[in-house]
């Protein structure tokens, strides 16, 4: 072993079995505190470190069961949160949506795949799991600014690979300029055998966007600020995949969701699996919507976006 290797175990040891501070850990072994702290951030990843969690039960449970039953479900998973940290939550969100995937596909699977922060999150939790004959799908167009690590090509990829299967993209625009284009877009022979994809797929996995400057269909460029102002006004609350919806879970007359490359709603309620991700409260009253009225068979959410979901229905 050598001597920086020595020197990083003793780190960790100092930190997670003696229990020393950081600034202790640093002025003992000669380092800088932001060093010690990359050497501990880094030590699970690494696999320097493995943690078993003995946590009670009950209340998760509890509010998984409740949530299963007040909406019909098939299957919840709630979350436990011990740190207020998103990028954790998700993390351990995704570990149980790939253990539950790894369950219910099969060979042969077609499996649609959304785009966006949360998707990509999913796909670095997946856990590998060989298929026959199975494909993936992207259930909506691109994002206008590239985000590599966001973006539709990155999560196919990272899908397609664990599971063995064939990756394909809607090679389209989320929102294009006008309901025509869509249809004229519609025709094209390329595009028309991935939404014959979309609709025979059996499986998809999908975030939840809210109405919202900070969503990524705004910041990237999937809506303009006058499509999200108008969507707003006519009390539209969130999409999945790009198809925006009400409070009710109806999508409405919306002119913007006849411009929408992707799912339509209706496909989506059609689907065996509907499984969708969320960590983050505020997304309570979208996800209410979208479970009213069909859109999610198997829920992902952490314990403090469960309880709320809870808590308002016996408002």
């Amino acid at each position: 072993m050598g001597k920086d290797n020595e020197q990083i175990f003793r780190v960790i040891k100092k930190h997670y079995l003696m229990r020393m501070s950081q600034k202790d850990i640093a002025e003992s072994e000669g380092l800088s505190t932001a060093t010690v702290s990359r050497i501990i951030a880094s030590a699970v990843d690494n696999g320097y470190v493995e943690f078993t969690l003995k946590i009670p039960a009950g209340n998760v449970v509890e509010m998984e069961n409740k949530i299963k039953e007040l909406y019909g479900l098939k299957f919840v998973s709630v979350t436990k949160v011990d740190i207020e940290d998103v990028d954790i939550i998700l993390r351990d969100i995704s570990i149980s949506v790939g253990d539950y995937l790894n369950y219910i596909v099969h060979d042969g699977d077609i499996i649609g795949v959304a785009w966006g922060y949360t998707m990509s999150k999913v796909a670095n939790g997946l856990k590998p799991r060989s298929i026959k004959g199975g494909k993936i799908v992207g259930i909506n167009g691109g994002l206008v600014q590239n985000n590599t690590s966001i973006g539709a090509e990155d999560i196919i990829e990272k899908f397609s690979r664990n599971f063995n299967a064939t990756g394909y993209r809607l090679m389209a625009p989320v929102s294009v300029d006008s309901a025509e284009v869509a249809r004229m877009l519609k025709k094209d022979s390329h595009l028309k055998r991935v939404f014959s994809l979309i609709d025979k797929a059996n499986i998809i996995v999908f975030g939840i966007g809210n109405i919202d400057l900070n969503s990524t269909m705004f910041r990237y460029g999937g809506i303009s600020k006058k499509d999200f102002e108008k969507l707003k006004n006519e009390g539209y609350v969130g999409d999945i995949g790009g198809r925006f919806f009400r409070e009710d879970g109806n999508p409405g007359d919306n002119v913007f969701n006849e411009r929408i490359m992707g799912i339509e709603l209706e496909q989506i309620k059609q689907k065996k699996y509907r499984i969708a991700v969320a960590a983050a409260e505020n997304k309570a009253d979208v996800l209410r919507a979208a479970l009213k009225n069909g859109y999610i068979t198997s829920l992902f959410v952490d314990e403090k976006t469960a309880r709320k979901l809870i808590e308002t229905e016996y408002k």
